[in-house]
């Protein structure tokens, strides 16, 4: 078990809250994020699919959603898993989960966010 604050693999739940947190009263529906070294573009995401917000990650790799999109399509599938799951404080807890019903139902609906490959040297 970890002592850290909060996992890597929770990180980008525990940024988007901050985000909200800090900026939400400025963030509107046709605003843009740039992720800047948004890397697999987990956050660009979250904030397109979970929040409405349009986010372009800008980073020379190439984003990647696969397990994000495995793992809603694994929740929606199980919906017992994604109950237990959303629970916080649980050892079973995934952010994910508790932000499932801020998903479209449909999981064509689900958007990819826009990718600015851009190296800045």
């Amino acid at each position: 078990s970890s002592s850290r604050a909060s996992s890597r693999k929770n990180r980008v739940y525990v940024f988007r809250e901050f985000l909200w947190e800090t900026y939400g009263d400025y963030l509107q529906k046709d605003d843009i994020v740039l992720d800047a070294a948004g890397g697999k573009g987990d956050l660009s995401w979250l904030l397109k699919n979970v929040d409405g917000v349009e986010s372009v990650i800008v980073d020379p790799r190439w984003s990647k959603s696969n397990h994000i999109l495995r793992s809603v399509a694994y929740l929606r599938e199980n919906p017992d898993a994604q109950a237990a799951r959303s629970i916080p404080g649980q050892p079973s807890y995934q952010p994910l989960a508790a932000l499932m019903p801020k998903l479209p139902s449909d999981l064509k609906d689900l958007q990819k966010p826009w990718h600015l490959r851009l190296l800045v040297d």
